[in-house]
């Protein structure tokens, strides 16, 4: 995670939120809890609030990733140690994310943030720029 904030300055970089098993792992912070003999301030309950509705609307990627590219059986058949699992996930993201910039209506979390998803030619651009692998003359 270091490397990814690499070249922010200590107070502006960003924050991850994530499952509470994560909260301990580098700049990943959780909702707040309540404690012993201290009940959470309104802002705190506000914030578990807003950032549960923002979780949600993610989650609901992972399920439609699974809608797309699982299979009957999907849960089951694939096993860590006897196919390359997390490549598969990481492939069936890329499709998703690719089905996402060709569609007219962008997806649920890109309505859900009032924003539209990037062209293919956009999308494909920043992934190959990222790696370093190709230049923008190289796209499409």
């Amino acid at each position: 995670m270091q490397e990814v904030f690499r070249g922010y300055s200590e107070d502006e970089e960003p924050l991850i939120y994530g499952d509470p098993a994560y909260t301990g792992a580098y700049r990943v912070i959780g909702p707040y809890l309540r404690q012993p003999r201290r009940p959470l301030l309104a802002k705190e309950m506000e914030f578990n609030y807003i950032i549960s509705t923002i979780r949600i609307s993610i989650e609901h990627l992972f399920g439609r990733i699974l809608k797309l590219w699982g299979s009957d059986g999907y849960k089951y058949s694939r096993q860590i140690g006897n196919q390359p699992v997390a490549a598969y996930y990481m492939i069936a993201i890329f499709l998703t994310n690719v089905r996402t910039c060709l569609g007219n209506n962008g997806n649920q979390v890109s309505s859900y943030f009032n924003c539209r998803p990037p062209t293919l030619r956009e999308y494909l651009g920043s992934v190959s720029r990222a790696d370093g692998d190709i230049t923008e003359e190289d796209i499409i």
